[in-house]
């Protein structure tokens, strides 16, 4: 092979070399190319992934939030509650506890009250049994006056008033001082009439300043409606014989009584 040759083969090698030389490196840039078109895709992807996460994740903090602030606004409302309900448990203990104080006040008044009331009935029980011890007295003596002869009367004790002794002059505009019992700060009064036998019973008797031989004022609407004279006195119950001719119509139970 001549010099010409030999130039021409490696022109030609060095041309194939080259073309190879391209070729390969046109191959490597392709891949190159494709693997970061790859690459980009797949970042591109991933960006939209993290993208769409982003988003998630700000859904759920927004949410994450509200439900805090509800409750948040829960709790507060709780809270004011239970606050409330605390308030209302110490106002319903206290209101307890007063209505328990009055509760024992209210027992111990109803214990005294009942001790009253169990004196009170022993005084009534006590005025009763007085008032039927004057009343058969004073029926008894009636009777015995009335069956006693005639001609006894020279012998017999001083009568008393509307018995047979004169009566004294009494004015009859002075009605007299209103006798008031002791027990009760009231005037007296008539409590009972015998109109068969002509007595009255009083409730007011020795404590109240009432003796035998008083002579009463009867009095209604503040006038002199009769007159009688005390037969028998117990401490708080007297019992009187009416005096007929001062009579000034029927005596009721109510009636007002003063001294002469």
């Amino acid at each position: 092979m001549g010099r010409r040759g030999w130039i021409a083969f490696l022109a030609t090698a060095v041309t194939a070399i080259f073309g190879a030389s391209l070729f390969l490196m046109h191959n490597s840039k392709e891949s190159e190319r494709k693997l970061r078109v790859q690459k980009e895709l797949e970042l591109s992807n991933r960006m939209v992934e993290l993208t769409e996460k982003q988003t998630a994740i700000s859904d759920l903090t927004k949410q994450k939030a509200d439900l805090e602030d509800k409750l948040n606004a829960r709790i507060a409302k709780l809270e004011e509650t239970l606050r409330q309900s605390g308030d209302e448990l110490k106002t319903h203990a206290d209101r307890i506890d007063e209505l328990s104080a009055e509760n024992d006040s209210l027992k111990k008044d109803i214990q005294s009250k009942e001790k009253s009331i169990a004196s009170l009935r022993q005084k009534i029980e006590q005025l009763e049994n007085d008032k039927l011890d004057l009343l058969s007295s004073l029926q008894k003596a009636k009777e015995a006056q009335a069956a006693a002869p005639a001609e006894a009367a020279d012998s017999s004790p001083e009568p008393a008033y509307g018995e047979g002794k004169a009566i004294p002059e009494i004015d009859p505009v002075k009605l007299g001082k209103i006798i008031v019992q002791h027990t009760s700060g009231r005037a007296a009064e008539i409590q009972h009439v015998d109109k068969v036998y002509g007595f009255v019973v009083i409730n007011a008797g020795w404590h109240d300043g009432v003796r035998e031989k008083t002579v009463l004022n009867i009095i209604r609407n503040k006038k002199l409606v009769g007159k009688a004279v005390v037969q028998k006195v117990r401490d708080r119950l007297s019992a009187a014989i009416v005096l007929p001719e001062w009579s000034k119509g029927d005596i009721e139970p109510g009636d007002i009584v003063s001294k002469y």
